[in-house]
């Protein structure tokens, strides 16, 4: 039998490691127990383990910028660098602190300063079919990486002040400690909705594709003691919007509260035929909407509990001209709402519309059908709504008790009405 390179043959030998990990605390508490564990049963089990090889390793490692957002969100704060400047100080150390040392100084250039940033994620790959198949017939179940596990390290390095923790306010909040998504979180309504959601306490985790301004976000809501994680999400792509619930669950708990604000406008006259842009108000507005609410339903129905929050529009209660499309869009999410309303009132997942009349935000300025913005474009004409008025609302109905629903808001400006 070999593990990883170990050879474990000799009788003393299995004496000393029953010896050894008699003590272990089992289960998925611990990787190294549980390690002990699985030797001292292939020990037991000649027959299933003679003559194999066993790779005794995590075929489903975190991603680093997982754990250093989970670290983030939990008080542990790390600054994120880009690679050059990492690399850059790397090579700094080497040189002020290694000079004496010539094959470890040679030996960090080699492998730290002269690689590219994809070096970092190049992982040696093992085959572990053997090791899957025996954990089966054993009964036993690998313990990936997960928060909880991460919470039990962190803790332990915390009270040995390896890895300081900073201390969070405990005044109780509206939404302290729901774990919410808004995506559509780098700008406008968006960034409104994440600021609002951390200031009454909920925990965040905001997508955008444009990652920059999520940072820039992401590091003002920590500087006023709340608690946010950026995800570079398109919610087109179902894998990125999948992977976008994968690493909020990782970092800040299963989710609570998702806010579906990604959406786009194009005021068009129908008879100008922007089929483009037409196309890409229905993907984004609807399938959009609809890749994060499958990503996020299987969870709230189990849990029975979640609340999911739809930025519509008031162009979903009314069709306007110059909107027929984006209106169309409006109008599907109003009855896909609708619907689950119903089809969810007894698995304890609650649906909300938000919808906005005219708001300031870059919207207005997508559209090149100067003929429709000329004759339908009102919005100079009064004054809009700001940002913030439609994140007071969502965190309204965020805030309301579980057995209150708030179906439907409709925010307009005062001049303007429906």
């Amino acid at each position: 039998m070999e593990l990883t390179g170990l050879h474990f043959t000799s009788a003393v030998g299995q004496r000393q490691i029953r010896h050894r990990t008699g003590r272990g605390l089992g289960g998925r508490d611990d990787p190294v127990d549980f390690v002990a564990s699985v030797i001292v049963r292939l020990v037991q089990h000649p027959d299933s383990a003679l003559g194999k090889t066993f790779h005794v390793v995590n075929d489903k490692p975190l991603p680093a910028r997982w754990i250093f957002k989970w670290m983030n969100a939990n008080g542990y704060h790390l600054s994120l660098i880009p690679f050059n400047e990492w690399r850059k100080r790397q090579k700094q150390y080497i040189n002020a602190f290694l000079v004496d040392i010539r094959f470890v100084k040679k030996k960090w250039h080699r492998y730290f300063v002269f690689r590219e940033e994809k070096f970092l994620s190049e992982l040696s790959i093992f085959k572990n079919d053997n090791f899957k198949a025996i954990l089966a017939e054993l009964k036993l179940e690998y313990p990936y990486t997960d928060a909880r596990m991460l919470q039990t390290y962190f803790r332990k390095l915390s009270a040995r002040n390896i890895m300081p923790r900073q201390r969070r306010s405990t005044v109780s909040k509206p939404l302290s400690d729901r774990v919410a998504i808004v995506t559509g979180a780098s700008s406008g309504i968006g960034a409104a909705i994440a600021l609002a959601l951390a200031s009454a306490g909920a925990r965040v985790a905001m997508a955008a594709r444009r990652e920059e301004k999520l940072r820039e976000l992401e590091q003002r809501i920590s500087d006023e003691g709340g608690v946010a994680i950026s995800v570079k999400s398109d919610v087109l792509s179902r894998k990125e919007v999948r992977e976008l619930v994968q690493q909020t669950e990782m970092a800040l708990g299963p989710v609570d509260l998702l806010v579906n604000c990604a959406g786009v406008m194009y005021y068009t006259c129908m008879k100008n035929i922007h089929q483009d842009e037409w196309d890409h108000m229905i993907d984004v507005n609807c399938k959009g909407v609809t890749n994060c609410i499958a990503a996020v339903l299987d969870g709230m129905v189990k849990r029975e509990n979640g609340h999911i929050i739809n930025i519509t529009s008031d162009a979903g209660r009314k069709g306007f001209p110059g909107l027929a499309v984006y209106s169309g869009t409006k109008f599907f999410v109003e009855g896909l709402s609708q619907a689950m309303r119903s089809e969810l009132a007894d698995k304890g997942v609650r649906i909300t519309c938000i919808q906005p009349g005219d708001v300031k935000t870059p919207l207005f300025g997508l559209s090149t059908d100067k003929e429709a913005i000329e004759k339908y474009d009102m919005s100079e004409k009064h004054k809009c709504l700001e940002p913030y008025d439609i994140a007071k609302a969502v965190v309204f109905a965020a805030s309301q008790p579980e057995y209150a629903a708030i179906n439907e808001i409709l925010v307009e400006p005062r001049d303007a009405p429906l």
